[in-house]
């Protein structure tokens, strides 16, 4: 059987025979700059799922700056991966190279990625193709080629969970999301403020826009929110999640009546 490459975990892992194993890295949570290499046998892994839940956006976000530095990993998964010596799964990155990297180098990608979430890191060059076929079936990639940044004004009533003011019937909740369409970009975005705490009621005015992302803080921000500039993302934060796919909550202005003018 083939062998491995390096996949960075954590001590809790049992070590193996020298012949036929995988290098992989893991995190130390709180030490970001910390990681160990271990080696595991292929046929004692097998990735299960793709990651999910309400912080996977803000955790690709987080990501994605820190891999854009090399240009050497040209994209990356995150699935769940599990340990035939462990009862659950456990949190992965899969960095996809553009061509087989020096083992410092790689530590050094692992040391950038460590201290976020607890997590292994492994290098698809150093996985057997069946393994890496299986991730890029389960999982979305991280870098998200042509997506565009939309505006989407929802018509909500404050929830148990909302930030909205209890006393306003209806408002109007901003999203900020990146995505391929503006369908794609409405659906984010009401599931976006339903995990906030929003009862999500109509579009506003009917309207999702799409906006210029590199013009978003001369042109968005400073023009049209500036009194809620401190709150918004930056330019970078808007330039990583138009990479990545993600969302950001702007301001929820109101109250409102349906038809009312912005």
């Amino acid at each position: 059987m083939a062998s491995l490459g390096c996949n960075w975990t954590s001590s809790s892992l049992r070590r193996l025979a020298p012949s036929n194993q995988i290098n992989m890295f893991s995190k130390f949570f709180k030490r970001p700059s910390a990681v160990q290499a271990i080696q595991q046998a292929p046929d004692e892994i097998e990735f299960v799922e793709q990651l999910a839940g309400s912080g996977l956006d803000a955790l690709r976000m987080e990501l994605a700056p820190r891999l854009m530095r090399f240009d050497g990993i040209e994209n990356a998964y995150l699935p769940k991966l599990q340990y035939r010596c462990e009862d659950k799964p456990r949190s992965c990155l899969l960095l996809v190279e553009r061509a087989p990297l020096a083992a410092q180098r790689k530590e050094e990608i692992a040391a950038a990625c460590a201290g976020i979430i607890p997590m292994d890191i492994c290098f698809s060059l150093d996985l057997p193709n069946d393994l890496v076929s299986k991730v890029t079936a389960l999982c979305r990639p991280l870098l998200l080629p042509e997506l565009a940044l939309f505006e989407c004004p929802l018509v909500v009533k404050p929830g148990p969970q909302s930030s909205m003011p209890a006393e306003w019937s209806m408002g109007v909740s901003f999203w900020f999301v990146a995505a391929a369409s503006y369908e794609d970009a409405l659906v984010h975005a009401v599931a976006s403020a339903r995990a906030a705490g929003f009862e999500f009621v109509d579009v506003y005015q009917g309207q999702v826009l799409q906006i210029d992302h590199t013009k978003w803080w001369d042109e968005i921000v400073m023009k049209q929110w500036r009194e809620y500039s401190e709150h918004l993302p930056t330019q970078q934060q808007i330039d990583v999640a138009v990479a990545t796919g993600g969302a950001f909550q702007g301001p929820t202005v109101g109250p409102i009546a349906l038809g009312s003018p912005r």
